[in-house]
Formats: structure tokens, sequence, C-alpha cells
């Protein structure tokens, strides 16, 4: 005599709904996540070669825009002979104002060094309290009294290249007021002594994250989990079908 098993499948796949669904409400939604934006606070570049002031030179000394020997095809300028020329971001700025960081902040710059026969060429970060150099040593001791930074670059010494330098500036201040460009010729302790180095920049780049975010990208968790449990259903269902066909 054959015996009818009891439906007992059909509570059991309620209660195996129920408790899916109520698990999935200790589950969040959805999965996001967003990134700070990187934000470019100003490029210092040689296009308008005007609003760069000359603060020191000797004699044969320039600085002029140089659209043969480009960068990205972009102009570079060219600095010849014992200089300093600087770019003032409260001038030449719209707003008037010095650049504020918030957070993350750093420096991009990139430089080609035509031949080398100064003691130094450099990139100065004028901050409110400081000034910051970054620079390409080639021959004697590279000193500032005024600068509490520095950082030498020895390995920058070969002529006909460009070398690329980014460098995070999160240890100094909040308001950088200006750049400057800087060859540096060697000094008799009386006058200053001219040389002709010649050294083209390319661009000085400011960046720091902002305040703002990326958009997330947001993947939905409860509709997996419904199908997932649409899929748990039906697979036990076809299971035990077959299971009764055999029988």
């Amino acid at each position: 005599m054959n015996l009818k098993r009891k439906g007992y499948d059909k509570p059991i796949h309620y209660l195996l709904v129920f408790l899916l669904i109520l698990s999935s409400g200790f589950l969040p939604l959805e999965y996001s996540q967003s990134n700070p934006i990187p934000v470019d606070l100003y490029e210092v570049n040689f296009e308008d070669i005007h609003q760069w002031d000359m603060t020191l030179s000797t004699e044969g000394s320039s600085l002029t825009r140089d659209t043969t020997l480009n960068h990205s095809m972009e102009n570079t300028g060219k600095l010849i002979g014992r200089t300093v020329c600087y770019y003032d971001f409260t001038k030449n700025r719209a707003s008037g104002e010095p650049i504020s960081f918030k957070n993350s902040r750093s420096v991009e710059f990139g430089w080609y060094f035509t031949n080398i026969s100064s003691n130094y060429v450099a990139v100065m970060l004028n901050y409110s309290d400081t000034q910051v150099y970054f620079v390409a040593n080639f021959s004697g001791e590279y000193s500032n009294s005024s600068s509490e930074y520095w950082f030498l670059r020895n390995n920058d010494t070969t002529t006909e290249s460009w070398y690329e330098h980014h460098l995070s500036l999160d240890s100094f201040g909040d308001l950088l007021y200006g750049v400057a460009i800087i060859n540096s010729g060697y000094d008799n302790g009386v006058n200053l002594e001219p040389c002709n180095q010649t050294t083209n920049f390319a661009y000085i780049n400011i960046t720091h994250f902002g305040e703002g975010w990326t958009p997330p990208l947001a993947i939905p968790i409860f509709p997996i989990i419904i199908g997932l449990v649409i899929i748990g259903i039906t697979s036990s269902k076809f299971v035990l079908k077959k299971s009764k066909e055999k029988k």
C-alpha cells in the first residue's frame, strides 16, 4: 500500500522566505563608495611671459617664451643667466588672493637643462611665513638662511632631458602667495657673478583634494537578496518534484 506524504514543503518555503527577508533588513540596501576630487588650483605657465617679474638678474639674463622647446605641446619659459623671476598670485589671479589649500596639497613641475654652468636651479614656493626651495644642485653647497626647508635634487645633472617632479606640500602652510624660478650662479661674496646657465621650465601645477567627492558607485544589495530567495525556492521545488517522481 502506497502512503501519501503530507505537504510539509509549503510551510517550510514560507518560513524560508520570511527568514531571508527578515535577515535582509539587517543588511544595507546598497553598497556605495566615493573618493575626494583632486582640484587643479592653479597652473603657472609661460603663455603670458609679462606676468613674471624679474626680481634679480645679472648682465645678459632674460626670461622668454620658448616656442621651439615645448613640453606636451605647450610653450615653455626659457631662463638664461643668473636670474630670479617671480609669479605673484595676488597680482595675477582674478580674485587677487593667495592660493588657499584644503588638504592633501601637492606641486608638480618640469624642467630641462640646455647647459649646466651655475650652482643650482630651483623652484621656490613663497608662503606667508617661509620659503620652500626645490633644488637641482650641480656643484658647491646650497644654503639659504631665509628658507626653512629645501630639497636637493642631485640626480638632475644631465642636459637635454626633461625632469618631472611631483612633490607633497602637506608639511607647509595653507596660503601660497607666489612661485619663483631661479638660476643661481657662483657668488664672490660682494657682487653677483653672471652665468650662462639655460633652463627651460614647462609649468608649475598646484593641486589639492577639495571638499567635493566623486558620485558614489552604488551596488544594490536588496534586489540581489530577493533574487537569491526566488532562485532558492524555485530550486527546492524542482528538487522535491524530482524526488516525488522517483517514488
